[in-house]
């Protein structure tokens, strides 16, 4: 029969400055550190800042086909039609300022296909073209 190990405090990482158990690692290292140390080799080895953004934005566009056309595409947590009017314009939108897609497609971020609007004259364009459609 196999012998239980004795109950003790929890044994800690090994790593300086970590704090963590040794339960879910091995070498002595908590689970994050041990992990490192299988993948990259070193236990305080850490994912450069733009390689980490290019991996993120990578899995972002692998789903945007499955994104609903009536959805807005999103870019770094901001609509991404509203970054493509800000370059276009040289300027950052105000609160008050509205993009408008000419062709109605919520997933066409083209420029061209953008135009800026106060809140009034966007409200004003749809109200028009309901009123239009209902006749």
């Amino acid at each position: 029969m196999r012998r239980r190990a004795a109950a003790g405090p929890p044994r800690i990482c090994r790593f300086p400055g970590c704090t963590e158990s040794t339960e879910k690692g091995g070498h002595g290292l908590c689970g994050k550190h041990a992990q490192r140390l299988r993948r990259y080799g070193s236990p305080d080895y850490v994912t450069p800042p733009d390689a980490r953004r290019a991996r993120n934005r990578e899995a972002q566009l692998r789903h945007i086909d499955t994104v609903k056309p009536t959805t807005y595409r999103k870019f770094f947590g901001r609509h991404e039609h509203r970054v493509v009017a800000e370059a276009a314009l040289g300027r950052p939108l105000r609160p008050d300022e509205q993009v408008h897609h000419l062709d109605e497609n919520k997933q066409n971020n083209a420029p061209e296909n953008l135009v800026v609007l106060s809140a009034r004259e966007h409200r004003a364009l749809h109200a028009a073209k309901r009123r239009k459609q209902s006749c």
